[in-house]
């Protein structure tokens, strides 16, 4: 039956999960727990939570293998690492269903733009890493002959907000991504749910300054997605009253969708990394996203910084922040912000 393939059954699975240590991800993490898998593989960038995760889990009986990750550096070594987790947790259990859900939004400067540093962090992170995880899990899948894929889109992808261009933009870069490996695996007993949200209650969403009509707590809509992907669904759409609203506004002429959608204009405040990036660079008299003219990047902190002077230790980014875990033991890789 169209939109209901490949069903995905959680008691004894093994489930693949980034952004797990926070929002939706982490309540996601916490409804699979509840639903009784066996193995469940978390990637995030808090340690904590990732051991309060495997904690929880090992009460319940259930393996849960841990990746702390930050998806905002080099493509290439994201790849390696997930590939290096993925052989893994293969090792332990094929994975049954795979989700993508690691995102970040972004910030506009005073020019009403989101700078360089804000696009290399948003395609690294909500596009590179995302399709990264899927075409591995994916690999594992078509070879098997079954699974599942789920992709964490949002509504934001349907409608062009000059409030989050860039995090739209990313979005609807999964949506066509996510129809084409439909497309692609169903032949091969593989099945892909798009989840396509509106505003979810979460350290990501406080940080938006204006309007959050209809917005659902994280832990509501991880239960309307985990019930969507036990029941084998193509796309899910929620709240289904926005949803409505968004798809009859892009039937309106360009310049009325304009001024009706002001009036759902919103500021993103720059969050930690961001707000750390935008002071390291003043202190160095740089460009925004940009590395100082006959200067190359940086390849960490000089001894007289003034943010690891006051700190001690390297702000969110320059962190030893890329980790992965072999019997709970950390080897970590330093990399650039």
């Amino acid at each position: 039956m169209l939109g209901r393939f490949a069903p995905v059954t959680f008691k004894g699975s093994c489930v693949v999960l980034s952004g797990a240590t926070s929002g939706l991800g982490l309540a996601l993490a916490r409804e699979c727990l509840s639903r009784g898998v066996k193995t469940l593989a978390v990637i995030g960038r808090n340690a904590e939570v990732l051991e309060n995760l495997r904690s929880a889990g090992a009460a319940q009986g259930c393996t849960v293998l841990c990746l702390e990750c930050d998806f905002n550096q080099d493509a290439a070594l994201v790849q390696e690492i997930l590939k290096s987790f993925m052989a893994r947790v293969a090792a332990v259990q094929l994975p049954d269903l795979v989700i993508a859900c690691a995102g970040v939004s972004t910030t506009r400067g005073a020019d009403g733009l989101e700078d360089l540093f804000e696009i290399r962090r948003a395609v690294a992170v909500n596009v590179l890493s995302s399709m990264s995880l899927l075409y591995l899990g994916a690999a594992l899948m078509a070879k098997r002959g079954r699974g599942r894929l789920c992709v964490i889109s949002s509504l934001a992808s349907l409608v062009t907000l000059g409030s989050s261009a860039l995090y739209g933009a990313t979005k609807c870069c999964l949506n066509s991504y996510a129809a084409a490996l439909r497309s692609e695996l169903q032949s091969r007993g593989v099945g892909v749910t798009c989840v396509i949200p509106g505003f979810i209650r979460s350290p990501m969403s406080a940080r938006f300054k204006g309007r959050r009509p209809l917005m659902l707590s994280a832990e509501r809509a991880a239960t309307r997605i985990v019930n969507a992907l036990e029941m084998g669904k193509d796309e899910l759409y929620f709240p289904y009253l926005l949803y409505v609203g968004i798809r009859l506004l892009t039937l309106l002429p360009a310049f009325l969708r304009r001024v009706l959608l002001r009036a759902f204009a919103f500021e993103v405040l720059p969050d930690r990394e961001l707000s750390l990036h935008k002071l390291r660079s003043h202190a160095h008299g740089e460009v925004l996203g940009e590395a100082p003219a006959g200067k190359a990047e940086d390849s960490g902190f000089s001894a007289h910084d003034p943010f690891r002077a006051a700190s001690g230790k390297a702000p969110l980014g320059m962190q030893p922040d890329v980790c992965t875990e072999t019997n709970f033991k950390v080897e970590t890789l330093r990399r650039p912000l």
